[in-house]
């Protein structure tokens, strides 16, 4: 299926000053939106599509210091207008980078786009699998060490038995804790260190 067309909005037209041209972008973003969220109620058009292509566009405006009061007359929508939140603007620019990256792309899957898939999907994992093998590790390692601050860090005989304790608890191979645990050990000390300077 072919993706819909992409805002009719280049960078270069996005003004900083003066006001005037500001209103002149706002109105054009407004109608395109709108016209977006009438194809959401025909079914051609997604929310999320949607919401990609009016956070890409306006997005350059507020990384330039302007804030949503304004530019909130470019949202057809009052919903829009009425209900925000905070966001670090290092994490919308992530978003919004990989966004323009995909539009720009005649072949990328959003996926690709956003580096979650792999362009030659030969050997490596998708993101997805990445994270979840990620937090399955540390949760290991995190139960290791508990339990071997529990009982006694001092004899190597007591570590030996907690990895076996885990492996078994979380039906996995002694060898699979072992190797969780040396990858993270550390980083959860750090984290532990971190915990005790902001109760302090």
């Amino acid at each position: 299926m072919a993706r819909p067309k992409p805002p009719k909005i280049e960078p270069n037209e996005i003004p900083t000053r003066p006001k005037d041209e500001l209103e002149v972008f706002l109105e054009k973003l407004y109608f395109r939106t709108l016209n977006s969220t009438r194809q959401l109620e025909s079914g051609n058009l997604n929310k999320e599509w949607i919401a990609f292509e009016t956070l890409g566009a306006i997005f350059p405006v507020l990384d330039g210091g302007l804030t949503h009061s304004d530019v909130k007359t470019a949202y057809p929508v009052q919903n829009w207008q009425d209900h925000t939140v905070e966001i670090p603007i290092g994490l919308l620019r992530a978003i919004v980078a990989g966004w323009q990256k995909y539009q720009a792309s005649k072949s990328l899957t959003l996926g690709q786009s956003f580096g979650f898939e792999h362009l030659n999907r030969q050997g490596k994992s998708p993101m997805r699998t990445v994270s979840q093998r990620i937090d399955k590790n540390l949760k290991l390692a995190a139960s290791v060490d508990v339990l071997y601050r529990q009982i006694g860090e001092e004899d190597p005989k007591n570590l030996a038995s907690v990895l076996a304790e885990v492996a078994e608890k979380f039906g996995v191979s002694e060898k699979t804790v072992e190797r969780a645990y040396a990858e993270y050990r550390e980083l959860i000390q750090e984290n532990l260190e971190r915990v005790r300077l902001m109760r302090d």
